[in-house]
């Protein structure tokens, strides 16, 4: 009996070391964090499903209560971008009555998918749909996305249709360099020698030391109201909130009703200077952002790696919807334990309390027809 119970003993000890030794490795190294993060983030996620399936996030309406404006970061020249934008838009749509959705692009292409929208039939609507198409610079996600949204815009009752705005943010050298450039060429006889030497400049900073120096020169040139426009960029060149400051001028003209904004994720910091200006407006905001792992975007017509968010996630094709909160613990003990002197570029979850995370997405293409 004795000796019975020598070895149970032994059993029961070796079992309980195997069982703290597995524990150990899986909870206090990287590779075993990194086999059990996708099931904490699979355990607090919803999967949105590749075809723009949209999933009711009821855990999230009473953390948006009370918002009515709306910012979501994305990388929309990744794949499946557009079907997180989608998903959300239809989610603030139905629970608390967002029916501007403002878009990262331009004022012409603004109003082109309003066009689509606008169609009376799904005759007319594939019509435009194939003028889209045909023109080849929008890429396919964004054709299906606009296939979609007009459907749900046919749903909308009398009075409450969809429309889309343009948050378009260009860089300030488009919008002084370049621009000076183009006033010079189509005004060449009204320039002083001095201004007419802006045209071998190409350089924003190097620009506005020219602007400076020569800040009477073209005050001439530009008229008072053009010039103080360029001070006021170079103002916000030299604060670092460019980007920001162009967007929030262009949420004035619609943040009183309850809005979506499509951002570049890098504008959606906790110390976004964006924030700042939102809450000047008076706007309560939710932000969302998007992460992404192993994917591909496009950067100036070439395919580039999207490897943003060094967490350990599956390494295969999913959608995920999370709530930062609920994985807030997991993820800082993994970057305790596989970073723990903060100088292995580990990244932090995003700033939103609540995010996408894309997995294994390619990057868009053109030339399809968004079916």
């Amino acid at each position: 009996m004795k000796k019975t119970s020598t070895l149970r003993s032994a059993a029961l000890f070796i079992a309980l070391a195997m069982i703290i030794q597995f524990a150990a490795v899986m909870l206090l190294t990287p590779e075993g964090l990194s086999a059990l993060y996708p099931l904490a983030v699979s355990y607090a996620s919803v999967n949105v499903t590749p075809d723009f399936v949209f999933d009711e996030y009821y855990d999230l309406k009473e953390e948006f209560e009370g918002c009515d404006t709306f910012f979501i970061g994305a990388d929309t020249t990744v794949a499946e971008s557009y079907g997180a934008i989608l998903d959300l838009f239809r989610f603030v749509n139905r629970y608390f009555g967002v029916r501007t959705l403002a878009l990262n692009v331009g004022r012409t292409t603004a109003a082109r998918i309003n066009d689509c929208l606008a169609a009376k039939s799904d005759a007319e609507l594939e019509e435009k749909i194939a003028d889209l198409c045909a023109s080849g610079i929008f890429p396919d996600d964004l054709i299906a996305f606009v296939r979609a949204l007009a459907a749900l815009n046919s749903s909308m009752p009398l009075g409450k249709e969809l429309t889309v705005e343009s948050v378009y943010a260009d860089t300030v050298k488009k919008a002084t360099v370049d621009k000076i450039h183009s006033e010079l060429i189509s005004r060449w006889g009204d320039a002083s020698p001095e201004i007419t030497d802006a045209l071998s400049i190409n350089d924003a900073d190097v620009f506005f030391e020219h602007f400076h120096a020569n800040e009477q020169l073209y005050r001439e040139f530009l008229g008072d109201e053009e010039f103080e426009r360029f001070v006021e960029v170079d103002e916000h060149r030299a604060a670092g909130d460019y980007k920001e400051w162009r967007i929030a001028s262009q949420l004035e003209t619609f943040v009183s009703s309850p809005s979506l904004t499509v951002v570049d994720r890098d504008v959606l910091g906790e110390d976004s200077p964006l924030r700042a200006y939102v809450e000047k407006m008076g706007a309560k905001a939710a932000f969302v952002g998007v992460e992404y792992v192993s994917c591909r975007g496009m950067s100036k017509g070439e395919e580039v790696d999207v490897h943003d968010l060094s967490l350990p996630l599956a390494p295969e094709r999913a959608l995920w919807f999370v709530s930062a909160k609920s994985v807030a613990g997991f993820t800082d003990m993994y970057r305790f334990v596989g970073d723990p002197t903060g100088k292995g570029g580990v990244a932090p979850l995003c700033a939103a309390s609540d995010f996408y995370v894309i997995v294994g997405s390619e990057a868009v293409k053109y030339g399809e027809d968004g079916r």
